[in-house]
């Protein structure tokens, strides 16, 4: 923290950090920097990036209540978005009807409906991999995610680099996501192929959005983008999830009656 600045949004001046969130070092152990950014206040500016950041809760969950203000609409990450804009980047009103959508199709019952099998393909995976919960969050998101989906088992190894540039495109063009540029076209169209109707199975979330897009209830240029936006989402999701529950295996005796 080296000096002060002026925040558009928050008003009055604020802390800068020097330190870079995507560094190698920063990456691997993000702790350090999390703790000055929540130390910093309530916004800090990123002296390296030109942009302002939010570290606690309370603060970030007002700030994205306020999408008047803090809109999404132009990106939600450092570079400009592509012109295929998901439903991350999109504000109301043209957020609003997309949202209802896929809130029908990921409902609570619907996803309580999906529990066992889920729970089952989860224990044939836990007897399988002992290793811990890296080789568990790659082998159980790229199965059981794209096939609620819909998405067909060719070319399913693509899943886990699309994906992973996907989330190294919303940070800045460093060496990362540099690795990933050489893929990406080839990804992305890869991706968008396996979101059209055509190419999805007759059941799944795919199939639901596209059922939307016949009744009228969004356009049928939105269906691939949502569902890609699904694709896309889940997959980081669903891994850091894994991630932050499987924090030991076996679990202890107590946690297994949770």
């Amino acid at each position: 923290m080296t000096a002060m600045t002026k925040c558009p949004v928050a008003g009055g001046k604020i802390p800068v950090l020097d330190q870079d969130p995507f560094s190698p070092e920063s990456l691997e152990n993000p702790l350090p920097f999390q703790e000055a950014l929540r130390e910093a206040g309530p916004v800090a500016y990123l002296s390296k990036y030109g942009a302002y950041a939010i570290g606690r809760y309370e603060h970030m969950s007002q700030a994205v209540s306020n999408w008047q203000e803090l809109t999404s609409g132009e990106g939600v990450g450092l570079l400009p978005p592509n012109r295929a804009r998901g439903l991350l980047q999109m504000d109301p009103p043209e957020h609003d009807t997309p949202r209802e959508v896929l809130q029908e199709i990921l409902s609570a019952r619907v996803l309580r409906s999906m529990k066992d099998n889920c729970m089952v393909r989860a224990e044939a995976l836990f007897d399988e991999l002992l290793d811990g919960v890296q080789q568990i969050g790659a082998v159980f998101p790229v199965n059981f995610f794209p096939d609620a989906s819909g998405i067909d088992p060719d070319g399913r190894e693509k899943l886990v680099p699309y994906a992973d540039h996907i989330f190294n495109s919303l940070g800045p063009r460093n060496e990362l996501f540099e690795k990933g540029a050489g893929q990406a076209k080839e990804l992305n169209e890869w991706a968008t192929g396996k979101c059209q109707r055509d190419a999805l199975a007759p059941e799944g979330f795919g199939a639901e959005i596209w059922a939307a897009a016949d009744r009228g209830d969004i356009l049928h240029e939105h269906a691939p983008l949502l569902t890609r936006s699904l694709l896309s989402a889940g997959m980081d999701t669903t891994v850091y999830g894994i991630s932050g529950r499987c924090t030991r295996w076996p679990p202890t005796p107590s946690s297994t009656k949770r």
